[in-house]
């Protein structure tokens, strides 16, 4: 049994949108304390991930580099969307995937208070702020599924899961009623014959899901609507409590599996992550 436990600070980049330098300069400090302090494998079951922007692809090495002197992690942490205005999926950074392919390092990204697709209401009239003054129109359309579909698509469509086969992704506290339309939107466009961004798509585009991609349903999902689409595998158990993303008893979530044997429920609940 093991956990993922998120303890940096998801929307920090954004402060630093001027400032590479700073940036950079925070996450060494932030990482060398989660390393130090926490360990990032800790007893091989409580991984606490770094986090690394891809904003410049040689910082983004520094900073993989700093982190594996104190520890090989089991997984980083990088933002939801895009990186600083960038895809972490594009071909300058196959130098830092290859390393982490090869070290058997995964991804994992975590929903932010504060990200760069607050600023795409203002075409809307709507001002870019943070999630405790978003009003209904911003909280629909720019937190939560939107960021994680452009993600997970991203890793798909870009060709990032063709390159590194060995690489998977988990997307924390993001729910999945996203998943269904995503996944059945994303296989048209590679039936089609479009390409993929960078390398070659050698599988429908759910195929990748299914083997890479991981993802924790929040308490008031409809479970059964995203196993039909995807199957058990990619579900895991994710809880944030007391926030509204968690039970007080993580256990009490097992009524949420009520459809799903026994098998699946401890796949969900346990062996999938």
């Amino acid at each position: 049994q093991c956990a993922v436990n998120y303890a940096a600070i998801p929307g920090m980049e954004v402060e630093f949108e001027d400032d590479f330098d700073g940036l950079y300069a925070n996450l060494v400090a932030l990482n060398r304390y989660l390393g130090t302090e926490w360990g990032y494998n800790y007893e091989q079951r409580l991984y606490t991930p770094p986090f690394v922007s891809f904003a410049d692809p040689d910082a983004a090495l520094m900073l993989l580099e700093e982190i594996m002197k104190i520890e090989v992690p089991k997984v980083i942490q990088t933002s939801t969307g895009p990186s600083m205005h960038t895809s972490p999926f594009r071909p300058e950074n196959d130098r830092f995937w290859s390393i982490c392919s090869e070290a058997g390092i995964k991804l994992c990204t975590h929903l932010a208070t504060v990200t760069r697709y607050g600023a795409q209401g203002l075409e809307w009239n709507e001002e870019e702020v943070m999630l405790g003054d978003m009003d209904a129109f911003q909280w629909a359309f720019y937190y939560g599924d939107r960021p994680a579909m452009e993600t997970g698509g991203a890793a798909i469509l870009q060709g990032w899961f063709a390159r590194f086969p060995q690489m998977q992704l988990l997307l924390s506290e993001q729910g999945t009623v996203w998943v269904p339309y995503t996944v059945r939107k994303l296989d048209p466009a590679f039936l089609m014959g479009r390409r993929a961004t960078w390398g070659t798509l050698d599988r429908r585009p759910s195929d990748y899901f299914k083997d890479h991609c991981f993802v924790a349903p929040f308490p008031e999902e409809n479970v059964d609507r995203v196993v039909e689409v995807v199957g058990v595998k990619p579900i895991t158990f994710g809880a944030d409590f007391p926030h509204g993303e968690g039970l007080p008893e993580p256990v009490m979530y097992r009524g949420q599996l009520k459809n799903l044997d026994d098998e699946a429920t401890r796949a969900v609940m346990r062996d999938n992550l």
